[in-house]
């Protein structure tokens, strides 16, 4: 019970402060709370996210049926046993 009234009480306390904070700042705040080693990983991460936004994934498009025609060749004989293996037959 007392677990639950901190929580609530925790709760309201970050909607205030997040009232009178802007995000960044209070990202700014808990980060320098983080050890040195989780902070790289935040920096690392903010970095993949930055990249990912500055290339945006390619939309596939609709698939064509024979756009592959003529780029795959298959020699004749690709179902013919193998040499390697004619002991094995």
């Amino acid at each position: 019970m007392y677990l639950l009234e901190f929580k609530r009480y925790r709760y309201r306390e970050i909607v205030l402060k997040s009232l009178t904070m802007s995000v960044q700042e209070i990202i700014v705040k808990k980060i320098e709370n983080l050890p040195h080693e989780k902070q790289n990983e935040v920096l690392d991460f903010v970095e993949f996210l930055l990249q990912k936004q500055a290339s945006p994934q390619q939309e596939k498009g609709q698939r064509v049926f024979g756009s592959a025609k003529g780029k795959i060749h298959m020699s004749d004989d690709f179902d013919a046993p193998l040499d390697d293996f004619e002991e094995y037959m």
